[in-house]
């Protein structure tokens, strides 16, 4: 028995190991807190039967009890795990959900309070517990299996099908060593074989974190934050997996085509798309983010829109597989519309002369920015109300003006793009950038066409502003590698510098430190004075230290009131102390906020290279090492 206490001990640590690890590394999803229930399940199961094995009668009893928290509902938990792993339409309902733990929590109320030797318990009871209790693992598990199964033979991806193949082999084994040690060897006579389920079962968790550190398992993309961006962001923008899938769409898409987001997703592109060979098209352009693909979307009402879409791979790096794709685009309907128009007054003159009145009235008061400017000399011939409004110019300055005063494009390069939509028909769309008369200048995105006007040919233009579009798309590069309430650079762009950084040190033999920062007593303030004050504790204190240190020098937020610093040809291990001693000095000082002073210090530890490591996770391994051991020497003289 003392074996078994062992063993079962060291499984509740390595379940307690497999949990903290887990809520450290990603725990904002359904799906990491229900692992992480399931841990703790687990962890309370396998440590009580640790002690039970060991201990007298009446702890037993005691230990007896607490364990059956954990194998009354671990069933339920992992059921629930998988029925939102493998998406599963009955996990969306909330009812279904408190139903599964419902038949857990009445074994769990009959053995705390109705079986025991503490209690007298009727033998019907006891045999009929056993035997429901048998069933309800049974019943769970098989479903378990079922929907992993499923979900198996349904996966397009490698990643899902590694990270579903992974959790149905370590489960068979740690199923079958269930059945095999508890019920197949009683039936040959072995009795009162001791309770080991929870020492098999570190199997599948040991599998399921496998999947999470190496298959990207319960992974969520993208941040909220930047969903939110794409939502809001102007022109067409569809999240498709590699398979077709819509994920979502934003919400300008909404409004042009007259369906909710909910109610596309998870249906095949074709429903939005009238082109068979869309998928074929982006994988032939081998995702080619510069070219457009015509399409033609149809709406709520049946009506088909022509759109000019670019795909953006979303790539999952750990695995190398593209795991979604990222349609952006514009509707071409008007400039459809406008060529079809100036298509057909080719045809003859008296179309010509009706068309032309047409054309005017659409010219001039469209609410596209439009001009027409002569090849040769580039001088404008005309433009519209929009351009008028957009450029700040009278219509009398405008056509006084030469196409290139209002460009930042030389001439030569503008002449070669017009001979390429003359002599070569091109017209696919190019971006520069317009000067205004007040000398801002716009980014625009620039659609033109030839057209012939009196036997000559002529360069018709619409004008996108595209501005706030790049300064969304910037915005979003730069949430990616930088935190959102700092604005410091995140986990993600200090490892890149750091490995930039350990490179040139190799070359060179060159010294640099790494500094690991955690904030003391910023939990205290959080709790007592709430989020939004320690939110602006976190980013006053940050501006501290970054005055601290020089420019070359990078200071990162990590997670949490957590910091990292890169010292740059730091030379020895003294200069690094300085720079700690500067930091914690700047920290002393009070935080002010509405006449009360709040008091925040630090924990830094130092890692230099090549002496305390010669690789990233070394460096750093080290560096939040000495700092935790510094926050045990500070508690120990408190």
């Amino acid at each position: 028995m003392y074996f078994l206490s062992l063993l079962s001990l060291i499984c509740s640590i390595i379940y307690l190991y497999i949990g903290v690890n887990i809520f450290r590394l990603k725990k904002d999803s359904i799906l990491t807190r229900l692992f992480i229930l399931s841990c703790v399940g687990m962890f309370i199961w396998s440590s009580s039967y640790g002690l039970f094995y060991i201990t007298a009668d009446n702890t037993q009893i005691v230990f007896s009890k607490i364990a059956s928290l954990g194998w009354c509902f671990c069933p339920a938990l992992l059921l629930h795990l998988c029925l939102i792993f493998t998406k599963n339409k009955f996990s969306k309902k909330r009812i279904l959900a408190y139903a599964i733990y419902i038949p857990g929590s009445i074994f769990f109320f009959i053995r705390l309070f109705l079986i025991g030797s503490d209690t007298s318990t009727s033998p019907i009871l006891l045999n009929l517990f056993y035997k429901f209790n048998f069933i309800y693992n049974l019943t769970f598990t098989s479903a378990c299996y079922l929907l992993l199964f499923i979900s198996y033979k349904k996966s397009i991806t490698i990643k899902e099908k590694k990270q579903t193949r992974m959790i149905i082999l370590t489960g068979t084994f740690s199923y079958i060593s269930n059945i095999a040690m508890q019920y197949t060897l009683s039936i040959y006579g072995l009795k009162n074989i001791p309770q080991i389920d929870q020492i098999l079962n570190i199997v599948i968790f040991l599998g399921i974190y496998y999947s999470i550190i190496n298959y990207s398992l319960f992974e969520i993309s993208p941040n909220l934050i930047i969903n939110n961006l794409i939502s809001q962001m102007l022109g067409v923008v569809i999240i498709i997996s590699p398979a077709g899938e819509i994920l979502n769409i934003n919400k300008f898409m909404e409004k042009l085509t007259g369906y909710k987001a909910d109610s596309l997703i998870g249906k095949s592109i074709y429903e939005l798309i009238d082109s068979k060979d869309i998928l074929d098209s982006i994988s032939k352009n081998n995702y080619d983010t510069g070219n457009y693909i015509e399409i033609n979307c149809k709406t709520k009402n049946n009506e088909i829109i022509p759109m000019n879409i670019s795909p953006f791979p979303i790539v999952n790096k750990k695995i190398n597989e593209i795991s979604g794709i990222l349609l952006v685009g514009y509707d071409i309907k008007n400039i459809k519309k406008l060529q079809q128009e100036v298509e057909d007054h080719r045809k003859n003159e008296e179309e010509l002369k009706e068309s032309e009145e047409k054309f005017k009235i659409m010219f001039y008061k469209h609410t596209s920015i439009m001009c027409l400017f002569d090849p040769e000399t580039l001088r404008i011939l005309d433009v519209n109300d929009a351009a008028i409004k957009f450029y700040g110019y009278s219509y009398e300055q405008l056509k006084n003006m030469k196409i290139t005063e209002v460009s930042k494009l030389k001439e030569d390069s503008l002449r070669n793009i017009i001979n390429k939509i003359i002599y070569s028909n091109d017209t696919t769309p190019y971006k520069t950038k317009h000067i205004l008369s007040d000398c801002n200048l716009r980014d625009v995105e620039i659609h033109a066409t030839p057209i012939t006007f009196k036997n000559k040919k002529i360069i018709f233009s619409i004008i996108n502003d595209i501005t706030e579009r790049n300064k969304n798309d910037e915005h979003i590069s730069f949430l990616a590698y930088h935190d959102s309430l700092t604005g410091l650079p995140n986990r993600k762009l200090f490892y890149l510098k750091l490995e930039q950084t350990l490179y040139q040190a190799q070359l060179n033999n060159a010294v640099f430190a790494v500094l690991y920062i955690d904030f003391d007593g910023f939990k205290a303030i959080n709790d007592t004075y709430g989020h939004q004050i320690g939110d602006f504790v976190l980013r006053t204190s940050s501006q501290k230290l970054k005055h601290c240190i020089r420019k070359e020098d990078t200071l990162a937020r990590i997670g949490g009131d957590e910091f990292t610093i890169l010292l740059n040809d730091i030379q020895n291990y003294e200069n690094a102390q300085l720079v700690v001693k500067k930091l914690l000095s700047i920290l002393n000082d009070p935080i002010i906020i509405n006449n009360h002073k709040l008091f925040i210090n630090a924990s830094i530890g130092i890692s230099l290279y090549p002496l305390n490591g010669d690789t990233i996770d070394s460096l750093i391994q080290n560096a939040d090492h000495h700092m935790y051991t510094i926050k045990r020497q500070k508690k120990k003289i408190l």
